[in-house]
């Protein structure tokens, strides 16, 4: 169980970091619509990552 675990919470990194780099990329290309998505992308992100951290306490 923990095992699995511990890959859940690698495949959310993985989807922070991609949130990371789209908002990068956006702030490159001065797309503000892309920005939006990005931050609320990384927000949502965070929500799942903190669900997580309560869930294994």
């Amino acid at each position: 169980m923990k095992f699995e675990k511990h890959w859940q919470l690698a495949g959310w990194v993985m989807f922070a970091a991609s949130g990371v780099f789209f908002t990068i990329s956006a702030i490159k290309n001065g797309d503000w619509l892309g920005m939006g998505s990005a931050a609320t992308w990384l927000i949502g992100v965070a929500f799942f990552l903190m669900g997580e951290r309560e869930d294994a306490q």
